[in-house]
């Protein structure tokens, strides 16, 4: 009985977790902006500019990221976001340990819709023909 209790208590606990690992973003005034490295070109981490703020995001050791890895921006009211969305965003990827941030051509438009999550996927040989795409 015991058993059954505890693989029942540790199957709740993980459906709750797996919940907050979903695309889905239940928390009222929250958005996600999910950024995967396909790029061949070395890259460290990326920041984004929008309309109320800034924010970049890099792995805590200051390693490279590999191409396929991604990196997750969460953002809610105090960060700047809004009931319209984050506004007109630009993306800066970071292409070495310095940190040093190069801006990727042309912004996006990022308005709130039904669950406010946004993947972007960032491609290019190298950072002169680097590019975002939004993925829906």
């Amino acid at each position: 009985m015991r058993t059954r209790l505890i693989g029942l208590y540790t199957s709740v606990f993980i459906f709750i977790l797996s919940g907050c690992f979903n695309e889905t973003v239940e928390e009222e005034g929250l958005a996600m902006i999910t950024v995967t490295n396909m790029a061949s070109f070395p890259v460290y981490g990326f920041e984004i500019a929008y309309e109320n703020g800034y924010s970049g995001m890099a792995y805590a050791d200051g390693s490279r990221l590999e191409e396929g890895d991604s990196l997750d921006f969460t953002f809610t009211k105090g960060d700047g976001y809004h009931e319209d969305g984050l506004g007109d965003v630009t993306f800066f990827v970071i292409i070495d340990s310095e940190e040093n941030a190069y801006p990727i051509k042309g912004t996006f438009p990022l308005e709130a819709y039904e669950d406010q999550c946004y993947t972007f996927t960032l491609t290019g040989d190298k950072i002169e023909n680097a590019q975002m795409y939004l993925e829906r």
